[in-house]
């Protein structure tokens, strides 16, 4: 089994840094192919070819085409996510109706998964991971969509929502990892070298927007034996959980304090399972105006204990 090393950067970047300019440079440019994509399923609903309802999963999500029936992307209403009340998926209607006393996540704010989506997609292209798919908040109308029928014929208005482009080739992680133990010839030590790298990555994205649904059906990967190997995290919309949100900058301290042990991970060399052992802790500016001259973190910020009974985290 060969090893695999990379150097990482672990000091904060300033705004005129050559790596801020990169990571802005790289989001213009994911933003316009994005925008690209976008049109184009836009054009094909105003010419009749309108999405239609993913089968599997908990909530309303669609695949959205192009005027060629291509698959463009899945996109995911806001008001028909596992627990809001337009989810065509009769499953979760009953224990809604039937089961409210076990309904839901506490961690988690219901009807926010389409913003835990995008959040993901832009934590990964910001950390220069790229195991997300891109995904943006965008609106979109089809008589596909779910609508209330209370009134007679619904009301075809635009719904707000996460739209992540399609991955093409991609399987289940249970689909190819089942291959991979059928036949051993069929990952070379090469692409495990590659492969362990990017299910690295993974799981530092999840770690850091503390993700509580990862498993083998929302773990893509696309194997080309000898040519290509690659890894898509998609379904990012139970993350960023916390108990009682007071206000933002609370969540923020969170946030910074995933990377805090992160950053300490990679200092001593730790497995993803010993990062995510470690104790959580919550990370606070200690500049009000004006950014350090230094590389120094502890200059930047300043380490503190959860404290539970403030609500800050879960």
């Amino acid at each position: 089994m060969t090893s695999c090393t990379a150097t990482i950067n672990i000091s904060p970047p300033t705004h005129n840094s050559p790596d801020a300019n990169t990571m802005i440079e790289n989001r213009k440019i994911i933003d316009d192919e994005f925008q690209q994509i976008f049109r184009r399923a836009q054009e094909a609903i105003n010419k009749g070819v309108h999405p239609s309802l993913i089968p599997e999963g908990s909530s309303g999500s669609y695949f959205v085409y192009d005027v060629d029936g291509e698959i463009l992307g899945v996109f995911k209403p806001k008001d028909e996510e596992p627990f809001a009340s337009l989810n065509p998926k009769w499953p979760k209607f009953f224990q809604r109706m039937l089961c409210f006393c076990c309904f839901g996540r506490a961690c988690l704010i219901p009807n926010t998964g389409y913003l835990s989506e995008a959040a993901a997609s832009i934590v990964s292209e910001m950390m220069q991971l790229d195991v997300v798919p891109t995904t943006r908040i965008v609106k979109l109308a089809s008589p596909s969509f779910y609508y209330s029928r209370f009134f007679g014929n619904p009301d075809v208005r635009p719904k707000e929502g996460s739209f992540q482009l399609y991955v093409k080739g991609y399987e289940s992680g249970n689909t190819v990892f089942a291959r991979w133990n059928y036949d051993k010839k069929l990952l070379s030590e090469e692409e495990e070298a590659k492969f362990r790298v990017l299910f690295q990555k993974m799981c530092i994205v999840d770690y850091v927007i503390r993700n509580t649904d990862r498993h083998m059906d929302n773990l893509l990967v696309k194997h080309v034996p000898g040519k290509e190997i690659q890894l898509a995290a998609i379904d990012n919309g139970l993350a960023f959980p916390v108990r009682h949100p007071e206000c933002a900058s609370s969540q923020l301290r969170v946030v910074r304090g995933q990377l805090w042990n992160l950053r300490q991970a990679l200092l001593q060399n730790e497995t993803p399972a010993e990062m995510a052992r470690r104790e959580p802790v919550v990370v606070n500016r200690r500049y009000r105006r004006g950014e350090p001259n230094t590389d120094d973190w502890d200059k930047w910020f300043r380490i503190k204990m959860p404290n539970y009974s403030s609500q800050q985290m879960c």
